[in-house]
């Protein structure tokens, strides 16, 4: 692709061509991550959707001195059921002590980050850690 950008840069290839490749990369990188997703966009259509994608800014918070805080989050498949569970715990200083990724399966959407929240906690209390808080994104 930065062959192409280039060649449109400096006058040896038009920008459609430019247009063209990013497309066919895009639709390529869908199509083997997500088999069963077909992307059917047209240069425009997938900017117009690109630009309404929302994006928010998340930014890690230190736990209170002598604390660890443990981040979980979670996501889910409604078509097939699978899902995953992760977390990561770390220190005031932001040093990770831990952290998990795990396949779940689930039923609803509304369980997979509980199940992120059960994980941390059955990992604290192996680990025999009083000083800890869990935080959910929800």
């Amino acid at each position: 692709m930065w062959k192409v950008r280039c060649a449109c840069r400096y006058g040896r290839l038009y920008p459609r061509r430019m247009e063209h490749q990013i497309l066919w990369n895009l639709k390529l990188g869908v199509n083997k991550a997500f088999s069963n997703v077909k992307m059917k966009y047209q240069w425009n259509q997938l900017c117009e959707v690109i630009e309404k994608v929302s994006r928010s800014l998340v930014i890690w918070s230190r736990p209170q001195a002598g604390m660890i805080k443990i981040n979980t989050d979670g996501s889910f498949m409604e078509q097939n059921g699978k899902a995953g569970i992760g977390g990561v715990a770390r220190d005031g200083d932001g040093n990770m002590i831990f952290a998990y990724a795990v396949p779940v399966k689930c039923q609803k959407h509304n369980v997979v980050e509980p199940l992120a929240a059960k994980y941390a906690a059955q990992w604290i209390k192996k680990a025999n850690l009083r000083c800890c808080t869990i935080e959910l994104r929800l």
